[in-house]
C-alpha cells in the first residue's frame, strides 16, 4: 500500500482590508457597495435594488429590507441584519455612513 503524500505548504488567508482599500481620494461609494454586498451576501440585483428607505439604522448596525429576491418570487420580502464590523476599514455600516455623509444623503 502507498503512503499518504507529504503535506504541502500552509494556506495563507489574506485579510479583507487589502481588497477594499482604495487609492487616494476615491469615492466612498465603491467601498460601501462592496462591503455591504459582501457582509449581507447580496446578489447584484438585490444590492442595486436597495433604496434609502430600505436601510433602517439600529444600535447594533443596520437592517436591510429586501423587497424581492431570486429566492422570493412572490415578493414577500425579507430583512437582513447587518452588524457593525470589528475593524473600521471593513465595517459595512461605517462605510455606508461615510458614503451617505460624503454625498449629502440624509
Amino acid at each position: 500500500m502507498a503512503s499518504a503524500p507529504a503535506p504541502g505548504p500552509p494556506v495563507v488567508v489574506r485579510r479583507r482590508e487589502r481588497h477594499v482599500r482604495l487609492p487616494g481620494r476615491a469615492s466612498p461609494a465603491p467601498r460601501a457597495l462592496l462591503l455591504v454586498g459582501f457582509a449581507a451576501a447580496l446578489r447584484r440585483s438585490e444590492l442595486v435594488a436597495l433604496d434609502l428607505a430600505d436601510l433602517r439604522p439600529v444600535p447594533e448596525g443596520l437592517v436591510l429590507s429586501l423587497r424581492r429576491s431570486k429566492t422570493d418570487p412572490d415578493g414577500a420580502g425579507t430583512e437582513i441584519a447587518l452588524p457593525h464590523g470589528q475593524h473600521a476599514l471593513t465595517c459595512p455600516v461605517r462605510a455606508l455612513t461615510a458614503w451617505r455623509e460624503a454625498a449629502g444623503i440624509a
